[in-house]
């Protein structure tokens, strides 16, 4: 028969360490939250009532793993403290420090709860290198729940960066179509330099739109500015191949730009 309920020794109000033949050395609270039941092996199991809410993040057995630690931790300051007053307790101290450093058990608990540290303070490849010592010491079912919830995390951040990504896309996709508006009217009131300001901004921010572009060309071309709208037309073909690579019906687009290129470099050449 395994170690019964008595075997427990009490280091504070509600923490007592238990012993247990086929697990080992565990820290829990007092009996007063307790409560204990026999398996088949007639083994005293200890179980915890769970009074607070789940955490989102993790699966409920990672949790308890570092619970566990975080207790063995506490149990260790305590002993220690209490071993100023009674020598006795630094000699049992050594017993939960020898579970921490001697059983497998102990070791992946107290990686697994690094690791979670790592995640909470978003340091996910710290997080990922402590799961692998911890998968080092022992693999089982707590390693494959720890790395789904470290790839769960991952993939919350990177849709959540994506998301932002594409929202900034979105304000900077209105802002440039407005500027083409109040660019147009700034080419009706004559302004046409603020005009060509506005347009500029634009392809500098890589404007996917042909707007600008064919404005700033034809701006270009009545100032005889050519060495500007060669510039501009090079600008055009660079951004369109990028974001036209799947449009094929975005090819002429491009044709018309490189043909137009071509003629004002010759008449570039004869000018000059």
């Amino acid at each position: 028969m395994g170690l019964n309920f008595k075997k427990t020794i009490k280091i504070g109000k509600d923490i007592v360490i238990n012993f247990n033949k086929n697990n080992g050395i565990s820290i829990s609270k007092d009996a007063k939250h307790s409560k204990f039941k026999k398996n088949k092996k007639n083994d005293i199991k200890y179980t915890i009532r769970s009074s607070g809410a789940k955490n989102s993040k993790f699966g409920e057995n990672v949790i308890d793993a570092r619970k566990g630690h975080i207790l063995l931790m506490i149990a260790i300051c305590i002993l220690l403290f209490l071993g100023l007053v009674n020598p006795i307790f630094l000699i049992i101290t050594i017993i939960p420090i020898l579970y921490m450093f001697i059983s497998k058990h102990g070791r992946q608990r107290m990686y697994i709860s690094a690791s979670i540290h790592s995640l909470q303070i978003s340091k996910i490849d710290k997080a990922e290198k402590y799961l692998k010592k911890a998968k080092k010491t022992l693999d089982n079912e707590l390693i494959f729940e720890l790395e789904e919830d470290i790839n769960n995390i991952k993939n919350r951040n990177s849709n959540k960066k994506k998301s932002l990504v594409l929202e900034y896309k979105d304000i900077l996709l209105n802002k440039q179509i407005e500027r083409n508006f109040k660019a147009v009217e700034f080419e009706n009131k004559g302004d046409i330099n603020s005009a060509i300001d506005l347009y500029e901004l634009n392809i500098k921010e890589g404007f996917t739109g042909i707007v600008p572009y064919e404005r700033l060309m034809e701006l270009y071309e009545k100032q005889q500015k050519y060495d500007d709208e060669i510039r501009v037309i090079g600008k055009a073909i660079e951004i369109f191949k990028n974001s036209w690579k799947y449009k094929t019906d975005k090819q002429s687009e491009i044709e018309m730009f490189t043909l137009r290129l071509e003629k004002i470099k010759i008449l570039k050449e004869k000018l000059y």
